[in-house]
């Protein structure tokens, strides 16, 4: 039986050390599964905080675009105003003008 207890003793340690292993291994699966849960909600966080600014770009480049549209037509109406101002009062001094040269070729 001496013979035995070595061998036994041989075979507890190399059952110990498997424990170990699979312990170990079990920690670092744990640890990989807790850092890859992590990084998931940051990413999850970061696209979040990008889609925001994303959807706040958007809304200003909307807002943007509808005031440029606005400030042009308000242009266009102003050139409009404009232009039929100086057809109003260029057409008057035209019709004067007619007036004016009949009148100097009859007094001739």
């Amino acid at each position: 039986m001496a013979s035995q207890d070595p061998i036994n003793k041989l075979l507890e340690a190399e059952n110990e050390v498997k424990r170990k292993i699979d312990n170990a291994r079990r920690a670092r699966q744990t640890t990989l599964r807790g850092a890859t849960q992590q990084a998931e909600r940051e990413l999850e966080s970061k696209q979040a905080e990008y889609q925001a600014e994303l959807d706040n770009l958007a809304d200003q480049y909307e807002r943007d675009g509808q005031r440029f549209a606005q400030d042009m037509q308000e242009k266009a109406e102003r050139q409009k105003r404009e232009m039929i101002h100086n057809f109003e009062t260029k057409k008057g001094l035209t019709v004067e003008d007619i007036v004016h040269a009949i009148i100097t070729v009859q007094e001739k």
